[in-house]
């Protein structure tokens, strides 16, 4: 619009105003496409893709996620590597049989486990050291879950140098010029 400086069909004015029914076509697409949906997340469900639907409810005995976004984030990747890492327990080995990569192992599941301990602890607002030990950790995981990410996105190893472009650079020289300039190159050879 010429005079206004708000379109009118695609500025805050679109759409149609609050307490106008959506028409009956709208509705039913809109019905149709959730159906169609929540067909294909079943299906994947029942195929093992997901074990549940996406924003759905979280699982029965689930510890309750933090309100603090970071804090929140952080439960839920401890809960992933846990979960992963459970799978794939074997038989304990004395500490002192131990290597030192089934020691290091060791030592990070239980850090996951006390790092989980922290986060699950409820938020105290009053308690100002248990609440910056708590955005700390949070923050601790979320970067170490950025590093193992990264890691497995890039090749292992350095890169290797990508060789230099080359040049082809051609001189046009007149034929006197070119018999002088094979006498100053051969001189040059021969250190005179």
């Amino acid at each position: 619009m010429s005079d206004r400086l708000r379109c009118r069909l695609h500025g805050g004015l679109a759409g149609r105003h609050q307490g106008t029914p959506m028409h009956p076509n709208t509705a039913a697409a809109l019905k149709a496409g959730r159906a169609r949906w929540l067909a294909r997340m079943r299906e994947a469900k029942a195929a093992g893709l997901l074990t549940r639907l996406p924003n759905g409810r979280r699982p029965k005995g689930a510890a309750k996620l933090s309100a603090d976004k970071k804090i929140a984030r952080a439960q839920r990747i401890i809960e992933v590597v846990m979960t992963q890492s459970s799978g794939s327990s074997a038989l304990a080995k004395p500490w002192a049989q131990m290597s030192k990569a089934e020691k290091l192992a060791a030592a990070a599941d239980k850090g996951l486990d006390v790092a989980k301990a922290i986060l699950d602890a409820p938020m105290d607002l009053d308690n100002t050291k248990l609440l910056a030990l708590q955005q700390q950790t949070a923050l601790t995981v979320i970067a170490q879950q950025i590093r193992v990410e990264q890691g497995k996105l890039s090749p292992s190893g350095p890169l290797p140098p990508e060789p230099a472009p080359t040049r082809e650079i051609t001189i046009v020289v007149s034929p006197e010029k070119a018999a002088g300039y094979d006498l100053a190159i051969e001189r040059a050879r021969r250190g005179e």
